[in-house]
Order: structure tokens, then sequence, then C-alpha cells
């Protein structure tokens, strides 16, 4: 996998890491003990949240140079997992780009990348014990609203 493919991979990241906390954010609400770990939940949203925005500004930062135009940018900002980062070309000029660090900026990608796996295999993102826990959650949730409208 490319350094560029590595980018988008992390990019598409954070907004699974944020979901899967919504979604424990859910389910916890419904238990007595919301209260213990409100505070500990918000700063760890906070936290990711803050780190996407850097990321997102870094990439965007190495990248406005390397595409012929703004809207190839926001191609490749809003589709992270999109085939547009598998270019060889971006790749190319990427290299180009930080000719003295470009193996340093991948190890630090890298060593991102095995962080957030670690984040995602921590919530649970992408396992089946997971996804029935968030369904099951935001059925009961959905069944709470709906009890509240009538």
């Amino acid at each position: 996998m490319s350094g560029v493919e590595v980018v988008g991979l992390l990019l598409g990241a954070f907004p699974l890491l944020i979901s899967a906390l919504e979604h424990y954010r859910e389910g916890a609400e419904l238990l007595s003990d919301w209260w213990r770990i409100q505070r500990v939940y918000k700063k760890c949203k906070q936290d990711i949240e803050y780190h996407r925005i850097l990321f997102e500004g870094n990439v965007e930062e190495f990248l406005l140079p390397l595409v012929v135009d703004e809207a190839e940018l926001r191609v490749l900002m809003a589709n992270p997992a999109g085939e547009e980062w598998e270019d060889p070309e971006l790749e190319k000029r990427l290299k180009e780009r930080l000719p003295k660090s470009y193996n340093l900026y991948l190890d630090i990608i890298g060593d991102i990348n095995e962080l957030m796996e670690k984040l995602k295999k921590e919530l649970g993102v992408g396992s089946a014990s997971f996804q029935s826990r968030v369904n099951e959650v935001s059925r009961v949730v959905m069944l709470q609203t709906l009890q509240l409208t009538i």
C-alpha cells in the first residue's frame, strides 16, 4: 500500500472512531452510571476531533501543491478510501515534494495508522458483536424516541 493510500485510510478512520464513541454514548446513557464516564467520554471525543482537524490540515497542506486544483483536493478529502488515493502519479508528486523527509513522513503516518487500528480494535469497530450492539442501541433509542413523541 502506498503512502498516500495510508493517508486516505487514516482520514476515513477518524469518522469511524467518532461514530463508535457516539454509539457507546447512546448505550451508556441508558445505564444509570452514565454520569461516571461522561467526562472521560467527552474528553476522548474532543481529543479525537482535535487530532482529526490537525491531521486533515496537515494532509491538505501537503496535498494542495500536488493536486491540479481545489476540486481534486476536495475529492481526495471527501473520499478517504477512494481510488483517487491509489494514483501512482500522486505518490510520485508527494515523493518529489518531500525529497528528504518522504520516508520519515511515511513512518509517522504508519505509526498513526497503527494507533488508529488499536483504537478501532479497542472500540470494537468492525466486529460483529460491536455491530449488533450498535444496532440494538439504535433500536432502543429509536423506541424511546417514539415513546416520547406519542
